[in-house]
């Protein structure tokens, strides 16, 4: 997994910018979602949950699933398991 710095520096951004991003303080731009999916070779759909934008979502909402995936991302296998359990018993309630 590349690091926060490293990230920005391959973009052209800073890793407050990055870091902002990713704790969803902050929007990226079109033009660096473009950029961090080539970077990490990742398709830019991976960035939207259901593969495209749903204007019928809050931006809150929207930031909130866009960490959400950034953190899944950093999973080991096992801790995949773990949080995806979670996810199915919060659903539940």
């Amino acid at each position: 997994m590349i690091c926060s710095f490293r990230l920005g520096e391959k973009i052209g951004r800073t890793a407050e910018a990055i870091s902002n991003v990713e704790t969803g303080k902050s929007l990226p731009s079109l033009d660096t979602l473009i950029a961090i999916s080539k970077t990490l070779g990742v398709p830019l759909t991976d960035f939207f949950p259901s593969g495209g934008i749903d204007f019928d979502r809050s931006a809150n909402r929207l930031k909130s699933e866009a960490e959400a995936m950034a953190l899944v991302r950093g999973l080991s296998d096992s801790q995949l398991t773990v949080a995806l359990a979670q996810i199915k018993a919060l659903r539940e309630l």
